[in-house]
């Protein structure tokens, strides 16, 4: 791929990132947001609610998804239903103070999927910290949007590279982030670093392939996670969680291409 590709590319998925952020009430709270970029997807396809359903069906499928803090039901979203792109909405039931959005669609591309995902600035002890960015959150993001990716790249029958960027969106006031991680000695949630001013998106790309393993998918989530851990000084704390080591195989799970050939 020429330099000129990839800087289109990166283009195409800053585009995509802005247009994400722009449907989110980022003045009011912090939103952790994740989008993916099939990079040579037609650009001029579209994403029918229908097949949002089912790359839904397929992410549900999956050892992986959801990974964060919002149990998916479902029945239990909502879909917003736009001329360019589809959105489905989760809200926390015991915590509505949890939002989860899932993307389609956005900035009128088929290729683009996004996810975010906001905790209000209310943390699991209901204690409130504005612009508080919680390390497992982020994470849960970047493997969510991977998971839908793959999801959606299955569903249009695409194979090929995904690019990736997870990210933080805040234009509240102050704009300040606070960043939050379990501590390992204790296992109690705490600040790492405060007063950022913000957070460096990250970026991997994921070469999709009708042979691709849920094992590798993991190993990629893995190094998608280091890259973010390492702004908040510490180690990955939630992808190392999802994959089981003592099943060699999920033959199952969709993100394998033994369970794609079924």
């Amino acid at each position: 791929m020429s330099a000129e590709q990839n800087a289109g590319d990166d283009d195409l998925l800053s585009i995509a990132a802005e247009s994400a952020a722009a449907l989110l009430d980022t003045e009011r709270r912090p939103w952790l947001v994740g989008v993916a970029h099939m990079l040579n997807h037609p650009l001029d396809s579209e994403f029918s609610a229908e097949a949002v359903q089912r790359v839904i069906d397929i992410a549900t499928a999956t050892t992986q998804f959801p990974s964060g803090p919002i149990d998916f039901l479902s029945k239990g979203f909502e879909q917003e239903l736009n001329p360019d792109h589809r959105i489905i909405t989760l809200r926390g039931v015991d915590f509505p103070n949890l939002e989860l959005k899932i993307g389609f669609g956005i900035a009128g591309i088929a290729g683009i999927v996004a996810v975010g995902l906001t905790r209000s600035d209310i943390l699991a002890d209901g204690s409130q910290h504005p612009g508080a960015v919680v390390l497992g959150d982020l994470e849960s993001v970047a493997a969510d949007t991977t998971v839908l990716a793959i999801g959606a790249a299955i569903e249009l029958g695409y194979y090929g590279p995904i690019a990736l960027q997870a990210g933080v969106s805040y234009d509240g006031p102050g704009r300040e982030l606070t960043y939050f991680a379990i501590d390992e000695d204790s296992a109690r949630l705490g600040p790492v670093r405060s007063g950022v001013d913000r957070f460096t998106p990250v970026r991997r790309t994921l070469t999709f392939r009708t042979d691709s393993e849920p094992r590798e998918v993991h190993g990629f989530l893995y190094e998608f996670a280091s890259d973010i851990s390492r702004q908040f000084g510490m180690r990955p704390q939630l992808v190392t969680n999802l994959f089981d080591e003592d099943i060699p195989e999920y033959g199952d799970d969709p993100l394998g291409h033994k369970a794609r050939q079924a």
